[in-house]
This record gives structure tokens, C-alpha cells and sequence, in this order.
């Protein structure tokens, strides 16, 4: 069984939009939104969304539209979509739920660069459990109303990044 479909959060079907990029210009790594175990149907961004985003299949099965290529998207498996870039996904099977970053900052476009993640691509990780325990940690700390939540957030986003990345 995938290590995703195993997980769960408490945090399940919630989606917060925080607007730290614009909120800290000066931000690193900022987090735009968070969305955990959300069940999607057909999402259509015919100009694509101001930020980057990673978007982790948590069960079932969806398919990802990019420059005329469709991708079959399974648990474990994540799409990485620059800001500003077209793409289209949709379920396939009724159980289609994923989780998605949306993120941006003032160092993240070089960061992104450093990594050649340039064009939306499509992974599949071998360890989808630690994306997910990152996502619950940003999620706790938005909802804390700490003083510094975003700049926690911050470094665990990077982290995350670095990760999916490297796994």
C-alpha cells in the first residue's frame, strides 16, 4: 500500500489561503495557500495562478493536463506547476483527493531555478509521508496565530521543497 494513502490529518478537507508573499515581501519562501485532503473534481487555469505550486495526490486517481501531454496522476505522486503557467487536472475515479501548496517570496523564483524546475513536470516520491507531516506543520502553525507563523512556515516550506526535490 502507497505510504499517502496510509496518512491521515486532522486537518482533512481544510484549505486556508494566507497571502504571506504578499503580506512579507521580504519573505524567502512564503506560503499563498494550503489546502489538505481536498476532493477535486475538474480544476481549468487557463492563465495559470500567481504562485508556484505542488500539488500531492493523497488517493485516487486524477490526470493532469500540460502542453498537450496528459499525465495520470496516482497516490504518491506530485505536480509541480510554475506561477503563471496553463494546466488543467481533473478525477478520474470519485476518490480523487490531493493536497496542494501554493507558494511564492522574494528568493523563490531562484530557488526554483537553482533546481531546474522551470516547467510544470510531474514526480512520483518514494517518500510522500514527509511532504505530508510538513503540510501538517505549516497548517498548525498558520492556525496558531503565532507571532512568527510565517516565518516558521517559511523554513519548513523550504524544507519541504528540498525534499520533494531531492527525494
Amino acid at each position: 500500500m502507497n505510504k499517502a494513502n496510509e496518512y491521515t490529518s486532522i486537518y482533512a478537507g481544510h484549505h486556508y489561503f494566507t497571502g504571506h508573499a504578499k503580506k512579507y515581501p521580504l519573505l524567502p519562501y512564503a506560503l499563498d495557500g494550503l489546502g489538505l485532503f481536498i476532493k477535486q473534481g475538474y480544476i481549468n487555469r487557463s492563465a495559470g495562478i500567481e504562485s508556484f505550486q505542488w500539488t500531492l495526490c493523497v488517493s485516487g486517481t486524477g490526470e493532469f493536463f500540460y502542453n498537450n501531454k496528459v499525465f495520470t496522476i496516482t497516490p504518491g505522486m506530485v505536480i509541480y506547476i510554475p506561477a503563471n503557467f496553463e494546466y488543467q487536472y481533473h478525477n478520474i475515479s470519485s476518490d480523487f483527493c490531493v493536497n496542494y501548496l501554493y507558494f511564492g517570496g522574494a528568493l523563490m523564483h531562484e530557488l526554483m531555478e537553482h533546481f531546474h524546475l522551470l516547467k510544470p513536470a510531474v514526480y512520483i516520491l518514494n517518500h510522500p509521508e514527509r511532504i505530508l507531516e510538513y503540510e501538517d506543520q505549516m497548517m498548525a502553525l498558520h492556525l496558531s496565530n503565532c507571532e512568527n507563523a510565517a516565518y516558521e512556515i517559511s523554513k519548513i516550506l523550504y524544507c519541504c521543497i528540498f525534499d520533494i526535490v531531492h527525494d
